[in-house]
């Protein structure tokens, strides 16, 4: 069992793969901006801007997730 203050490598994995989550999921908030700010989209920028929404959905889901267990 850890002692308070000491991490253990598993918690310390979990951290790593949170922080790597968080970036992608901050990644993907910005290029959905840019799709935003425009007055106009073509059927392939749309169809990019709901994957991209898509990803950014399953990227918070498993932040959640992971905060929850952690």
């Amino acid at each position: 069992m850890d002692k308070p203050g000491q991490s253990s490598p598993q918690r310390e994995s979990t951290e790593q793969l949170l922080l790597k989550l968080r970036q992608e999921h901050a990644m993907l908030e910005a290029e959905l901006e840019g799709f935003n700010q425009r007055l106009y989209l073509g059927a392939r920028e749309q169809m990019e801007r709901k994957r991209l929404q898509k990803m950014k959905l399953v990227k918070k889901d498993l932040i959640q997730r992971l905060e929850r267990l952690s």
